[in-house]
């Protein structure tokens, strides 16, 4: 009996122990109702004490703890990211990030579609690895995702226009990532997607002044854009400058009215080398509900990677919701467009001259302005040999009318996950979704004889637009 007792104490004593160094979230409260950017706190005292490296002092060489987050819904469960002690905010005895709740996410058998979470109760789940990976505590939390603003049903229709003030400037940064998939698979599971270039592609970053130059009669504005001179293009972790310093950057005189049309696009001659992409969406010119859908167009130039790309088609009026603090109508909108575009110095380019794109804005309609659009560019595309080795960017090209892109051979991925210490936290224009494939750059042999063949697959760059003032 007393050996018993005494077996009971010692498991007593490390179920206490285990519980003592369990994590406790300080944010989110179970049942917490949120929205965009949930705010996740830890004690520091409840994390190892190289987690988080003090300013000044550099970290050790050796691997460090991280943690790992995950959101469950039903009897799913997806992985969010992985993040070390760097990516947090520390204050006091406080550790903090932040979960983009309106970032897509890719489900591992269908990575090409962006899915994005409804409102509704989850459960999220934190867990401490050590720097081997090991797990050493975990925290969980349910929370209602509450994104969406309520409106009466049925709701009244309301009207959408750009109201813009004489000598008022705004700057918008535009930043775009580009993804390329392999089409892999035979029979029944031909046409997957895998995403060979991981997380270190192609990337796009610049920021356009729109600034307000004249007001004109029956509502039209005269607009300046400017590019501002700090845009780089990103390829493979090689920083490129769009624009060297001293040189003069694009910018146009343009009309435009209330609802966005472009009346003219470039009012000085001297300027008409010049491009830069649209800004301002198209708006319905009469009062609009939840599901009416109105004709769209727009001129869209990524920096660096493209030439502009002229897309038309319907835009809707989806829902309204909360970004960035405003409460906005949620715009979604399908175009087409007819562009033949090359990258990676031509050893990616499509394969059709159209292109698809699908588009989210988020435009606040009780003070007139764009806070944010998202568009996605979808391609048909041949991927040569050495793809995924980039050495400098090449603008939109057309290829030759003889070329005829070759037949792949199939291949069997093995998928891994990835780990992805970017920050996660309230800054502007991120809203990146996770790949949960390693990055591959080597392609598959012409039946064991050691030459590398060109692929088919996909191309998708999605390019953000986020009003920062």
């Amino acid at each position: 009996m007393p050996r018993l007792f005494a077996l009971c104490m010692i498991a007593f004593s490390l179920i206490g122990t285990k519980q003592a160094l369990g994590l406790t979230l300080l944010s989110p409260t179970p049942d917490q109702v949120v929205r965009e950017y949930v705010k996740i706190s830890i004690p520091l005292r409840e994390l190892p004490p190289d987690f988080v490296v003090p300013k000044g002092e550099q970290a050790p060489d050796k691997g460090r703890p991280f943690l790992t987050l995950y959101i469950g819904f039903g009897s799913q469960e997806n992985f969010l990211a992985a993040i070390s002690g760097d990516a947090g905010i520390v204050k006091g005895d406080t550790v903090t990030f932040y979960w983009d709740s309106k970032a897509p996410y890719r489900d591992p058998q269908d990575p090409k579609v962006e899915r994005y979470y409804k409102d509704g109760t989850y459960t999220l789940r934190v867990q401490l690895h050590d720097s081997f990976g090991k797990i050493m505590d975990s925290a969980s939390v349910n929370i209602t995702l509450r994104n969406k603003i309520p409106r009466s049903s049925p709701a009244p229709p309301v009207r959408m226009v750009h109201k813009l003030t004489y000598g008022e400037s705004h700057v918008y940064r535009v930043r775009a990532s580009v993804q390329v998939f392999e089409t892999v698979g035979v029979g029944k599971s031909s046409g997957i997607g895998i995403p060979i270039l991981g997380g270190l592609g192609l990337t796009s970053d610049s920021k356009v002044i729109v600034s307000v130059e004249d007001l004109r009669p029956e509502g039209i504005y005269m607009l300046r854009l400017k590019m501002a001179d700090e845009g780089f293009v990103s390829s493979f972790g090689k920083r490129q400058r769009l624009y060297q310093p001293g040189e003069p950057t694009p910018e146009l005189y343009s009309l435009v009215d209330k609802y966005g049309n472009v009346t003219k696009r470039n009012m000085f001659s001297r300027q008409a080398k010049y491009s830069i992409t649209d800004i301002l969406p198209i708006l319905p010119s009469s009062p609009v509900k939840e599901g009416d859908s109105w004709p769209s167009k727009c001129n869209l130039k990524i920096e660096g990677i493209t030439d502009v790309i002229p897309l038309t088609g319907t835009s809707q009026l989806d829902s309204f919701e909360w970004q960035s603090g405003r409460e906005c109508a949620k715009i979604v909108s399908t175009l087409t467009g007819s562009s033949a575009i090359s990258i990676d110095n031509g050893r990616i380019r499509s394969t059709s001259n159209t292109v698809t794109a699908n588009a989210v804005t988020y435009f606040a309609y009780k003070t007139g302005k764009v806070i944010r659009s998202e568009i996605t560019l979808d391609f048909p595309a041949v991927i040569m040999p050495g793809a995924g080795q980039l050495e400098g960017v090449e603008t939109t090209t057309t290829p030759p009318s003889s070329y005829i892109p070759p037949v792949p051979s199939p291949i069997s991925p093995t998928p891994e996950p990835m780990m992805d210490e970017e920050p996660i936290g309230p800054y502007p224009g991120r809203r990146s979704s996770s790949y949960p494939f390693s990055s591959s750059t080597s392609g598959p042999s012409d039946y064991g004889t050691g030459v590398e063949v060109a692929k088919k697959g996909t191309v998708q760059i999605r390019v953000v637009v986020q009003l920062e003032k």
